[in-house]
Formats: C-alpha cells, structure tokens, sequence
C-alpha cells in the first residue's frame, strides 16, 4: 500500500510525463515532410489501430459493444473531436506551434461557458473573469497575424478550442460515454474524411515513423499517463502542472527550428496562461474547501 504522499509525488512525475508527451506535437509536424491531408490521414490511420488494439486489451470481447454504444451516444463527441483533430493540426501547419498551444488553453474556459448555456452549469465570477480574460489574450494574438500566412492557423488553432470545449461539455452532459472508445472512434472518423484527399504513397519510412510518434505520444501515451495520474491527485492541481506544456512545446521547435514567437503571442500568451493559471488554482483552494469542510462534517458525525 502508497501513502498518500507517495501517490502525490507519482501522480506530479506523471503528469510532467504526460505534459512532456503532449509538448512534442508541434516539433513532430515540423519534422514532416507530407503535405496535410497526408498527415491527418496517415496519423488518425496509426492512432486507430493503436487505440483499437488498447481497447482490445483492456476490454476484450466487450470492444465491439462498447464500439457500437458509443457510435450511439457519443456522436457529437465524435464529430467535434474530428474537428478538433483536423484543426489542431493543420493550425500547426499555418502558424507558430506556440500560437496554437497557447491559444488551445482556453478550451477549458470556453467549455464552462457552453456549459452554462447548454446544460446549466453554474458559472462562477472567477470563471467568468478567467474566460474574459483569456478572451482578450487571443484577440491580441490573432489581432497581430492579420494581413499574415499565420492568420489562418491562428483561427484554426481557436476552431480547435472551440470543438474540444464541445468535447468537454458534451463528456460532462454523458459520463457514462468511454474516452477510449470515443477516441478511436474520432480517429476512425477523420481518417475516413481525409482519406479521399491523402497521398498515402508518399509516406516514406521515415515520416511513417514521426507520424507513429506522433499519434502514440499524444493519443496513446499522454493520454494514459494523465489518467493515471488524476487518479493519485486532484483533476485540478494535474491541469495546473499540465500547463507547463505551453512553454515546452514552443521550446522544442526553438531549439530544433529556431521559431520564434512574435511579441503579440508573448503577450497575449502571458494573459491566457495568467487568466487559466488564476482559473486552476481558484478550483483547487475551492476543492480544498470543500475537502475540509467533508472533513469537519464527519467529525461532528463521529461525535454523535
């Protein structure tokens, strides 16, 4: 048996593992050289086999009932993290990897917002604030690429928010639909829309390779290791550490490519981390409230 501070300290190492998982996106599409509908098409074809095959592990001859449900249940799910998926990476392809990571940080923000009006979740003024914040961070940013090639990424990169903050609602409004599944399922999805447009044929051994990375580092193991993580440790405090994706991932193609952010993503960057950085840490003094406050209640009950 792990104490609890044992679990704590495994749960931050993997998170910072999942973080470091996910940072590697944007040097990965800078190391390709396919054009886009090759890479969307030949990175979902990769992470569906490799989700189908962890889903075959893990729930074994229950797959095909779980796959059906969740064709069922989880279409908006699907569909709007085909979007995401789509848009996330062609973002990539248009703009500077640290406009796209930064501005995918408000996603969690948005979706609070959706949730107020979609299925009634209270929004609270810290929220609201954040959300107005983080808003004009982007402003800033995308303000700057007007008149650019990275214009287009950058819209892009806030279609991607906007469809992974449907994602979030959408999995709040149906708990019981299974990440895995719903995942290969999204993968599936855009490898078939894709497909007709790909030029499978000029995948080479070594951008079969950085697609394979590609997928398993972010939709295999990033995935896992930060649910392996939230179960040690509060979802709030993992999102905190999380953040230091943001600054990993344009560090890589600095160090490799020597891309450079402009000073409106430094600036409007640093608003958006601030206002979800203020919005994390707000959820977690709360969450911690609320810890002690079940604590006092089992006390008196114990008195009885």
């Amino acid at each position: 048996m792990s104490s609890p501070s044992q679990d704590r300290i495994t749960g931050v190492a993997l998170v910072l593992l999942s973080a470091l998982a996910w940072s590697l996106n944007g040097l990965y599409a800078r190391l390709l050289t396919i054009d886009l509908p090759t890479t969307l098409t030949g990175r979902a074809i990769g992470t569906s086999t490799m989700l189908f095959i962890a889903l075959l592990f893990i729930r074994g001859r229950m797959t095909p009932g779980m796959i059906a449900r969740t064709a069922r249940r989880g279409i908006v799910v699907i569909v709007a993290g085909s979007l995401c998926m789509i848009s996330f990476i062609a973002a990539l392809f248009y703009t500077t990897v640290a406009n796209v990571t930064v501005i995918y940080a408000i996603a969690p923000l948005i979706a609070a917002v959706l949730a107020r009006f979609l299925i009634g979740d209270p929004i609270v003024a810290r929220t609201f604030m954040a959300f107005v914040t983080a808003m004009l961070g982007t402003v800033i940013m995308v303000g700057a690429s007007f008149g650019t090639e990275r214009l287009l990424g950058d819209l892009l990169a806030v279609l991607m928010s906007a469809t992974f903050a449907i994602v979030i609602v959408e999995m709040r409004r149906k708990p019981d639909i299974d990440n895995l599944t719903s995942s290969l399922l999204t993968s599936m999805l855009t490898a078939a829309a894709l497909c007709p447009f790909a030029t499978l044929g000029t995948i080479d051994l070594r951008n079969a390779f950085i697609l394979f990375l590609f997928g398993f580092t972010s939709n295999v193991l990033g995935f896992f290791l930060f649910i392996a993580a939230v179960r040690r440790m509060p979802p709030a405090e993992a999102g905190l550490i999380a953040t230091v994706e943001i600054v990993l991932a344009p560090f890589w193609v600095w160090l490799f490519f020597t891309e450079t952010p402009g000073q409106a993503t430094l600036v409007g960057g640093a608003i958006i981390i601030a206002a979800v950085i203020f919005q994390i840490t707000g959820e977690l003094r709360q969450g911690r409230r609320m810890a002690v406050a079940e604590g006092l209640a089992a006390e008196v009950e114990n008195l009885r």
